[in-house]
């Protein structure tokens, strides 16, 4: 269940950045390289609260999508182009005629985008999405 979001996340992010690439490790540390988060991106599945309709159950999840780019020599164009890339991100992951595909997610909500300094590198942004995902399944 959990690998259809993570499935459905890293479909949509190769579309929009086929450069980014996912971080390996279920959480971020404090202690990575920033050169080893240029250009990659982190899903995390949080908290999922479950509710029983009929027969079925109905689950509400938090999904964090955090990715890092570097603006090198033209800092303010790649990253607005990043910004933009995050947007994008955001309406695909919500497009409904996407989701009426899937047998497991059924909504997907882009509550906020945001963009911050790495903090050991002041090139590195680090963008980070956050979703509300309400997925389907029957209880057994």
């Amino acid at each position: 269940m959990i690998s259809e979001i993570r499935s459905y996340f890293k479909t949509v992010i190769a579309e929009v950045d086929p450069d980014l690439k996912q971080h390996d490790r279920f959480f971020v540390s404090d202690d990575i390289a920033d050169t080893k988060l240029e250009d990659r991106y982190h899903l995390f599945i949080g908290t999922l609260v479950t509710n029983r309709q009929d027969i079925d159950m109905n689950g509400t999840v938090n999904v964090s999508l955090k990715f890092w780019k570097n603006g090198n020599n033209d800092e303010i164009s790649r990253i607005d182009t990043a910004y933009c890339n995050a947007i994008e991100m955001q309406l695909k992951l919500m497009d409904q005629s996407r989701l009426n595909q899937d047998d497991f997610v059924k909504s997907v909500v882009g509550t906020n985008i945001e963009v911050r300094p790495d903090e050991s590198n002041d090139n590195l942004a680090e963008f980070e999405l956050q979703f509300s995902i309400t997925v389907g399944y029957k209880s057994y």
